[in-house]
């Protein structure tokens, strides 16, 4: 059993340094071709790329600007549990891929070369030491340092450049320096997730805004140093502004600088700079000391226009202060802004209590979904409080929701904006909207003209919501009342689409059409309205969960819901493979950039009535195929027995369990088990099921006719959507490994699944 267990490993640990190589092959690739990239001949899906697309299409500089004024792209860190490795083995194994590249590149003596060598040898043997798995389950607190990692290390570094290659393409195709806004925003689920994980508390809220709000605050004051030693600028050499003066006056009223003030009297940039830092560490040890992003930003400027009054314009361009800016710009005071989520039926729940017990109203869970929603507007209007002083009255569930929304006051009223959003899944009804912004007014976070400091997202995950969805915004957008808490939102809607649960509800084809028809048909709703639509894509790292390459994905996203917004979950693996090298992360982000440029120019492709009807009779036949074998006791009996499925449920892979119940046959169906393990337990057997079953069958049924086979070449060539599909489908298919699913088959004797 040794024996086998270090050639497991060993071979484990060979195969993840040849992922990691790939990674530095892949960043050397990056850097050779964007060193190779022309004026003429930007790079592809490179942000030089979307601007001269911008100019070759004719388009004026004041609407290219609009175009660019128009990006709000937000990648979206969640903690799923579909990364197994720990943090230890991923750092040691990109140490060893760096010092082996050092070894190949560097031009090293042999001297040098022994000496890495021996120290490669000597990660090698830490490696074979570090246990793969963690033995105890990870925390919630350990994903948010683990999110903060790839954030600090990865994103940090390429908001500047991200910023700059927007500067200099203006400049190269628009002979014009344009200041690009912030466009790029990155938020978290992690601490802020309690839907179906009981280990996310509103103590556990606050823990992770803490530790998010030290974390970029340390970093501020560490870049202050750096600040300090670039920045020495005399009073001698440039006339020093009242701007600046009337700064420090202000600022020493608030801290003391002693004898370093003093012996500075000629330097009063780096006076301003002492000032800040103090400032800085004072917010860090007390989170209501009055110092917000603004005017930590505003205190940046100030010393930006002293630079910007000199004779040399080369200091408006790089440099510790200008990068600062735009990192604080991106990152504020709370480094990832965070989402709340919640499952409707928890809202429903605690809902019916406070009413109960406050004797407001009896049996609201039986209500009609026509009246619990003229119930819930009644409460909403009225001045009657339905909450018990004593909190202590209600259960437990009922209890920590309160005390979340308490939690969620006491962020907001520290930094402005810290919780941009309100997830609720399993949304079904207008209703489930409507509890969050009754439960926002007992907490005192919903006013009389019903505004809400935070956005309150519906999530369809379901293909049957996913289906109604339209029909449920179409019917909110005719309220009266809904309409006017968006006319104080900015009449902006976000709305949550959910890929994983869809696509193990219905099979791939049928889920992703779904979600197009879904996406074109909110769109003209919204449109119609005067509403701004925000689409979340929560999206997972496998094709089967709505994963593959972003920026195709957003390029085929319906054209009238190409508005410059783009949000999407960063999941599990996907987090380490985009995020563990700041020049594949600068290449991700570019990459999203350029679609939701290119995305906006995309005229709207016109489907055919005969191309509708293809397209749904195909998602039709996938459909009745997946369900008819997936959905049945013979399938779920061979999944549990020939997938790793159980083993996976004692796994501490993340703080979420990956299912609500044990994975027996008897205590968990299909049904209850969440569509991340699923996915997951199948890629093991290297079936990849969840990523093409259903749609053969269904592609062997059209072609029946000759002329509708004609017609489905037709249709792949002119649809994009049907030829992303495809390609996707075809992709995954190409990833199975039969030969190995059928081992794993054999652990099922006489069953008949799969054919």
């Amino acid at each position: 059993l040794e024996t086998i267990d270090n050639a497991q490993k060993i071979l484990t640990t060979y195969f993840h340094l040849l992922n990691q190589a790939e990674l530095s092959e892949i960043s050397g690739i990056n850097r050779s071709r964007a060193n190779a990239a022309t004026a003429e001949r930007p790079r592809p899906d490179s942000i030089f790329m979307a601007v001269k697309s911008m100019r070759d299409h004719g388009m004026s500089l004041e609407d290219a600007k609009v175009l660019v004024g128009n990006l709000n792209i937000q990648p979206t860190f969640t903690a799923h549990p579909t990364e197994a490795r720990r943090q230890s083995i991923l750092s040691k194994q990109k140490k060893i891929t760096d010092l082996v590249e050092d070894y190949l590149f560097a031009g090293l003596g042999e001297r040098d070369q022994k000496d890495l060598e021996l120290e490669i040898k000597r990660y090698l043997a830490l490696l074979m030491l570090t246990d793969e798995v963690r033995a105890e389950r990870i925390g919630v607190i350990d994903e948010v340092k683990n999110a903060i990692y790839f954030v600090m290390e990865s994103v940090w570094p390429t908001i500047p450049a991200l910023y700059r290659d927007f500067k200099s393409a203006f400049k190269t195709y628009y002979d014009t320096a344009i200041d690009p806004p912030t466009f790029l925003h990155v938020r978290s689920w992690i601490g802020g997730d309690r839907d179906g994980n009981p280990s996310v508390t509103h103590e556990v809220t606050r823990s992770a805004f803490r530790i998010q709000r030290q974390t970029i605050l340390q970093r501020y004051i560490e870049v202050m140093d750096e600040l300090y030693h670039d920045l020495s600028v005399s009073s001698r050499k440039i006339s020093i502004s009242s701007e600046l003066s009337g700064s420090i006056e202000d600022d020493l009223k608030q801290v003391k600088l002693g004898l370093q003030q003093e012996r500075l009297t000629a330097e009063p940039l780096r006076v301003k700079i002492l000032c800040v830092q103090e400032k800085l560490r004072k917010k860090k040890a007390d989170a209501s000391f009055a110092y917000s992003q603004s005017a930590f930003l505003e205190d940046l400027n100030v010393m930006q226009n002293v630079l910007t009054a000199t004779h040399f314009s080369e200091l408006d361009e790089g440099g510790v202060l200008n990068h600062l800016i735009e990192q604080a710009k991106t990152f504020g005071f709370v480094l990832m802004r965070m989402d709340m989520r919640q499952d409707s039926r928890v809202h429903e729940t605690a809902i019916e209590e406070i009413f109960d017990k406050g004797n407001c109203l009896h049996g609201y869970s039986s209500l009609t979904e026509a009246e619990k929603y003229k119930q819930l507007v009644r409460m909403i209007e009225s001045d009657e409080s339905c909450l018990l002083d004593d909190w202590s009255h209600y259960t437990e569930s009922t209890y920590e929701l309160l005390k979340l929304f308490e939690t969620i006051r006491y962020e907001l009223a520290i930094t402005d904006g810290a919780i941009p959003s309100y997830v609720i899944s399993m949304t079904h009804g207008p209703s489930d909207i409507l509890e969050v912004m009754f439960l926002a007014k007992a907490s005192d976070l919903l006013n009389r003209e019903l505004a809400c400091p935070f956005n309150i997202v519906p999530l369809f995950e379901t293909i049957n919501d996913i289906k109604g969805a339209p029909s449920l915004m179409g019917e909110l957008m005719e309220d009266t009342f809904y309409r006017r808490h968006l006319e104080q939102q900015g009449n902006f809607q976000e709305i949550m689409l959910g890929y994983s649960d869809s696509n193990k509800d219905g099979g791939i084809f049928s889920a992703t059409w779904e979600l197009n028809v879904c996406q074109r048909e909110l769109g003209s709703i919204f449109h119609e309205h005067g509403v701004e639509l925000g689409l979340f894509h929560g999206r997972g790292g496998s094709v089967s969960r709505g994963g593959g390459q972003a920026n195709r994905a957003i390029i085929n996203l319906p054209a009238n819901c190409q508005n410059g917004r783009i949000r999407m979950t960063e999941q599990g693996e996907v987090i380490s493979y985009r995020y563990a090298n700041e020049r594949i992360a600068k290449r991700h982000l570019e990459q999203i950039t350029n679609a939701a440029i290119l995305g906006q120019m995309n005229p709207p492709y016109d489907y055919e009535s005969a191309s509708i009807d293809q397209i749904e009779r195909i998602a039709h036949l996938a459909l009745d195929n997946y369900e008819a074998c997936i959905k049945t006791d013979e399938c779920w009996r061979f999944y549990v027995n020939a997938t790793p499925i159980s083993h996976m449920s004692y796994l501490p892979l993340a703080s979420r369990p990956v299912s609500r119940n044990t994975v027996d046959t008897k205590q968990v169906d299909f049904e209850n088990l969440r569509a991340i393990p699923w996915v997951f337990s199948w890629v093991q057997t290297r079936y990849n099921l969840p990523g093409w079953f259903g749609v053969g069958s269904a592609l062997v049924e059209e072609m029946k006719d000759r002329e509708q086979e004609a017609s489905l070449k037709q249709l792949y060539r002119d649809s994009n959507i049907f030829r992303h599909l495809m390609e996707n489908i075809t992709f995954e298919m190409s990833r199975c490994r039969l030969l190995v699913s059928q081992k794993y088959a054999d652990l099922v004797p006489h069953s008949s699944f799969p054919d």
